[in-house]
């Protein structure tokens, strides 16, 4: 049986309403939302492993056309996917504006440390990455190298080692952020000390169960001295021997960024089953003052360009 409006008498359509019947626009129904979650972007020490070569053989090319050569052969034998790369550009007098990133060299020795760190990383992965990572999903492990390239670029850098007293462990381990309240912590001491904020960046790693943390300064080598004892209490200075709490080296190359991560498993926040599993810290293992990090991240970006593009002639 049909309804009927009560104002009218007339009988409505079943699938009509008594607005639709006097000519009155239906509110429209809202579209059904897919609930679907959102993509995580995941970063990949893998990933980046796996790219690495083509980052070392642009930046071997870029040394060549700096001395007027035009091509490069870079050779990692022991990586799963790119043992041989061949890469030609044009001569440096018509060659991109874009300068290079990574300007220092390694001694053989050097060479050699750093690919066994890598080494561990270069295997295959059930996801196929045919590009290498952007700067925002660049693992931490990576992007300690372009922390490194990023003060090398701005001055004068020294590494440091710094160990804490058991008040500051203590409290690293209650604070929800670790990395944060420690990095806050020694730019304060670093800024009473020189008289102006230091850029820096370190990473946590841990030896017998104690957290300690390896990083960079910006700091002249006169600068060390007061650079030490700030250190010392931002770390909590040690009543004895306390000249083995805080180390600086000058001039440290990108090996002391791979040396600062090579325990990065054992301190980096876990996942899956084994997220239950205590640590001395808290959040993220790394740190950075934002200079350093916008900076690194302009140096990746830029000499990633330089990499895709040698990527695409390569499959030409």
């Amino acid at each position: 049986m049909r309804d009927q409006d009560p104002a009218s008498g007339m009988q409505l359509h079943p699938l009509q309403t008594a607005h639709e019947q006097h000519g009155d626009t239906p509110s429209p129904t809202p579209p059904e939302v897919a609930n679907i979650p959102k993509r995580r972007r995941v970063k990949s020490v893998y990933r980046d492993a796996k790219f690495r070569p083509w980052f070392q053989a642009v930046a071997a090319l870029e040394q060549v056309q700096a001395s007027g050569g035009t091509s490069v052969t870079w050779v990692t034998p022991a990586h799963p996917h790119f043992e041989i790369i061949r890469l030609t550009g044009p001569s440096h007098t018509s060659a991109t504006s874009i300068p290079p990133a990574i300007t220092e060299s390694l001694s053989d020795e050097e060479e050699e440390r750093a690919a066994r760190f890598w080494r561990s990383y270069a295997s295959t992965t059930p996801r196929q990455h045919r590009t290498p990572a952007s700067w925002r999903v660049l693992s931490d492990e990576a992007s300690l190298e372009w922390f490194h390239y990023a003060m090398c670029r701005d001055g004068d850098v020294s590494a440091f080692t710094l160990h804490f007293n058991d008040s500051i462990r203590e409290q690293l381990a209650a604070v929800p952020s670790s990395a944060g309240w420690l990095g806050d912590r020694l730019s304060r001491r670093l800024k009473e000390a020189l008289g102006r904020p230091v850029a820096l960046w370190f990473a946590f790693d841990v030896a017998q169960d104690l957290p300690h943390v390896h990083g960079e300064l910006q700091a002249d080598t006169n600068e060390l001295k007061a650079v030490r004892k700030a250190m010392r209490l931002a770390g909590g200075e040690w009543h004895d021997v306390r000249q083995h709490q805080a180390h600086t080296r000058p001039d440290p190359t990108a090996i002391w960024s791979f040396y600062a991560a090579t325990d990065a498993i054992f301190i980096r926040p876990l996942k899956g089953p084994f997220a239950h599993l205590p640590r001395p810290i808290n959040g993220d293992w790394v740190f950075a003052t934002k200079g350093v990090r916008r900076g690194a991240g302009e140096l990746y970006s830029l000499q990633r360009q330089k990499v895709l593009a040698q990527i695409m002639i390569s499959k030409r």
